[in-house]
């Protein structure tokens, strides 16, 4: 059971055994409306010695109206090759792929050569909700602005193309939505994009004992789109 957040990348349970214990966090977003007092979470524990910080395992998960939300961010890269699967049937065969590259002064997450041109793609973690819409971002993120920058730079180039795709850790949302409230700049910047001809996909996520998978594209809200 959770108990309380440390700090970003550390929290207290409550174990089965009734004792208290610290975890890991492998997530530095907020997450203020799932990592509450009481919630059941799911830790995973270390196979070898604790680490420095004393911790017992690593958190993975949280229940939230009765579905595991996923909360490590390492999770969407994991989840990256049956991304890439759908990406290829809608994009053409892939030549070959690289990851976690430099690009002008940005790390981007992919750059896919393909049939149809050279693709440059930046996954983002998701798992806040409010209704039926999957939130994003839960916190302000300059580099995630800075990413978009990039990204319209590189689309701007005859042939190239670019995406941001959303990897959500929860199966219970119809659609994702840019939070202006969270961080204007971001939404701001994704419109940009938008206009540029980044394309945006989101795959939302099933999460249970038998492992998480990818359960099905939702569309992506447009910041300024009716």
């Amino acid at each position: 059971m959770f108990s309380q957040r440390i700090n970003r990348f550390l929290a207290e349970v409550w174990l089965p055994s009734g004792s208290k214990a610290r975890v890991h966090v492998p997530n530095s977003g907020r997450m203020g409306e799932l990592c509450v007092y009481g919630r059941t979470g799911w830790v995973i524990p270390h196979t070898g010695k604790s680490d420095r910080f004393r911790t017992v395992g690593r958190l993975i998960a949280l229940q939230d109206d009765d579905q595991w939300v996923g909360v490590d961010a390492h999770l969407p890269n994991l989840l990256w090759a049956k991304a890439l699967e759908t990406f290829v049937r809608r994009k053409g065969p892939v030549l070959q792929w690289k990851q976690e590259l430099q690009v002008g002064s940005e790390r981007i997450d992919f750059q896919i050569e393909t049939s149809q041109g050279p693709w440059l793609v930046e996954l983002k973690n998701c798992n806040r909700k409010m209704g039926s819409y999957a939130l994003f971002p839960d916190a302000p993120t300059l580099r995630g602005s800075r990413h978009l920058d990039l990204l319209v730079r590189w689309r701007s180039q005859r042939e190239r193309q670019a995406a941001v795709i959303w990897i959500i850790q929860r199966p219970d949302v119809q659609a994702l939505y840019p939070d202006p409230e969270s961080d204007p700049l971001f939404c701001q910047k994704l419109a940009q994009a938008h206009e540029a001809g980044v394309h945006f996909f989101a795959w939302r996520c099933r999460l249970d004992r038998a492992g998480i998978r990818i359960v099905g594209p939702v569309p992506v809200t447009t910041p300024g789109a009716p």
